[in-house]
């Protein structure tokens, strides 16, 4: 994440934002396909033999690369992954560095799972085991933020 950042910061100093993530998630997205391939998963472009909304497609649809396309459920999970943490998350990390020094942007990233877990509580999507997790993680918040609040002072304008 680190090379990431400092790559990125380089970046958006000359180039549109646009211009520099585009690529970088159509290349993650095909690395990601290509491990999968290599690492032996069973995996297609298309569910094979299925039409759209029928049970075939969606035992087919887990295993097919583009298989969202195929399946409703599958297609808006995929649309909100994409919008939400692809551009609501990293796109947002990317213009943040035009503002702010790497080393404060991953400091700040260190704030993802305190987030999380409120959000999981405020949604009430909690189970036994999740609600002692999110004990611990908000009795670290104090820590977090107090860290965060010191780097973020300490950087120089």
């Amino acid at each position: 994440m680190c090379i990431y950042l400092l790559i990125g910061k380089r970046m958006v100093s000359w180039c549109p934002l646009f211009l520099y993530t585009t690529p970088v998630v159509f290349f993650s997205a095909f690395t990601c396909a290509c491990l999968s391939a290599v690492a032996g998963e069973d995996i297609t472009f298309f569910a094979a033999g299925a039409e759209s909304g029928s049970g075939a497609a969606s035992k087919n649809t887990a295993r097919a690369a583009f298989g969202f396309f195929q399946d409703s459920d599958y297609f808006f999970a995929a649309l909100y992954l994409g919008a939400a943490a692809g551009v609501g998350g990293h796109t947002v990390l990317n213009y943040v560095l035009g503002y702010l020094s790497p080393m404060v942007v991953s400091t700040a990233l260190l704030m993802e799972p305190v987030l999380g877990t409120a959000i999981g509580v405020v949604l009430e999507v909690t189970s036994p085991k999740v609600a002692e997790w999110a004990a611990a993680t908000l009795a670290g918040v104090p820590i977090l933020l107090a860290g965060l609040v010191l780097l973020v002072k300490s950087e120089k304008p």
